[in-house]
């Protein structure tokens, strides 16, 4: 609706087009220009971060590939399917068990091992 609204500001009410001077001088006085900056500039932060979010995520994909062969095994073991609820509780039993513990190592061993434990997920490693 919009670019429609701004097509048929280019013509007058005799539906003339508008001459070249006119065009011009209604683009630059509009706040096209500004919104076209700031639409490049927020392009500009997006790709500023893009890099490191790539890089993070290719050593963890990377890592992980071996993962996917449990969602092939899907279609050959119809049992997995059945127990899908009971797997995710248990990593998810799990991940809290290995949190828990890596704060409760943390806070024992903190004062004898500072430099080895310097924070939770130093001793979660």
């Amino acid at each position: 609706m919009f670019i429609k609204q701004k097509i048929a500001l280019l013509f007058d009410d005799e539906r003339r087009p508008l001459e070249k001077g006119e065009f011009v001088e209604y683009f630059i006085s509009s706040l096209i220009i500004i919104n076209a900056i700031a639409i490049l500039l927020e392009y500009y932060n997006l790709l500023s971060i893009i890099p490191f979010y790539i890089l993070y995520l290719i050593k963890v994909d990377l890592r992980m590939l071996s993962l996917l062969r449990l969602v092939k095994l899907k279609r050959y073991f119809k049992s997995l399917s059945i127990i899908k609820n009971e797997i995710i509780g248990t990593l998810f039993l799990v991940l809290i068990l290995l949190i828990l513990s890596s704060m409760l190592m943390y806070n024992i061993e903190k004062i004898a091992q500072s430099e080895a434990f310097q924070n939770i997920e130093q001793a979660l490693w």
